[in-house]
């Protein structure tokens, strides 16, 4: 999960610039109210940025999909698609995660809420306020702190690479974490848009494997 963290604060806004109290208290209460109203999600997605390719991961941020246009090689080219997909992949962890981050708030600010508003309670409403408040604001700064220690903290973790079953695709990682996915180009430009699906999504399925202490070439 630590280069999940550290994927997610390239879209995490700075603190600085989250806005007024009533501005975050609002984008809040919005976040309650829309987990409310639906499912809380049991697959996010993240695309490229050409939108070629989507990639879809569960809570638990093992891929459940791979997805490719058909028109990839005019989106990204041979030499481009394996940059995409690990850019998809990092997108969809960061959905995972943010969606998490907001569930967290939203359930802070339901626990902080009084259940049955008293006749003289104004004060105490602002009291209620300002805890929720100091919290939401603690809440955010540890994570915050947290991304930029992880961010710029030294990685001594052993580097290694886990290839595709026909080796097309290649996942680079350095512990447990994918940093890149590489790709040989001569052969992903024999591939259609099916192919290079099933070998990503085979790949990711032998990492999964890999990280839970899983020979990929036992079953599961």
């Amino acid at each position: 999960m630590q280069e999940d963290r550290r994927h997610l604060r390239l879209s995490l806004a700075d603190l600085d610039v989250l806005g007024s109290d009533a501005a975050l208290r609002a984008q809040a209460e919005q976040a309650a109210r829309a987990a409310e109203s639906r499912p809380t999600p049991t697959v996010y997605t993240g695309l490229d940025r050409t939108g070629a390719v989507a990639v879809r991961v569960d809570a638990t941020s093992d891929v459940e999909d791979v997805a490719v246009e058909r028109d990839w090689r005019r989106r990204v080219d041979v030499d481009g698609v394996a940059g995409a997909i690990f850019e998809a992949y990092a997108g969809a962890l960061r959905a995972a995660v943010e969606a998490t981050a907001l569930r967290e708030v939203a359930r802070d600010q339901e626990v902080a809420a009084p259940s049955t508003p008293e006749p003289r309670a104004a004060v105490e409403d602002e009291l209620d306020d300002h805890v929720w408040l100091r919290r939401t604001w603690r809440t955010l700064h540890d994570i915050d702190a947290d991304l930029d220690r992880l961010a710029h903290a030294r990685d001594d973790r052993a580097e290694h690479a886990i290839a595709g079953p026909h080796g097309f695709l290649t996942l680079r990682l350095r512990g447990d974490s994918i940093t890149a996915i590489t790709g040989d180009t001569d052969r992903i430009a024999r591939l259609d848009a099916g192919q290079l699906e099933s070998e990503a999504l085979s790949l990711f399925r032998s990492y999964a494997l890999a990280r839970r202490g899983t020979d990929p070439e036992e079953p599961a």
